[in-house]
């Protein structure tokens, strides 16, 4: 991605979510977070499923920076991830992430 000068590349493995809003994504690193400009289905279709899953209309997340995911009812899940980052999934989302997970 584009930093100003130039071009700064994440590899997969650094990233731990993406959070989408309107025309732009969040990517957060571990390190740091950066903005591209693009849509969050847009990216979806580039990434690999099975390194990452998305679970909410704003949310994919790295499957391999789970700590825990809890069961908060309705088809609806608290995750956790490594970095103490707390996301809710969606109903909408539910069987990707029992698919994903077995939960």
């Amino acid at each position: 991605m584009r930093n100003g000068t130039g071009y700064v590349v994440v590899r997969a493995a650094e990233i731990v979510w993406f959070e989408g809003a309107d025309n732009h994504v969040r990517i957060h690193s571990r390190t740091q977070s950066y903005l591209l400009r693009t849509t969050l289905s847009e990216l979806e279709r580039t990434l690999d499923p099975r390194l990452f899953l998305r679970i909410h209309r704003s949310v994919i997340i790295s499957i391999d920076e789970v700590r825990t995911i809890d069961n908060w009812g309705h088809g609806e899940h608290l995750f956790v991830l490594h970095d103490g980052t707390r996301l809710t999934s969606s109903r909408r989302y539910r069987a990707a992430v029992r698919a994903a997970f077995g939960v």
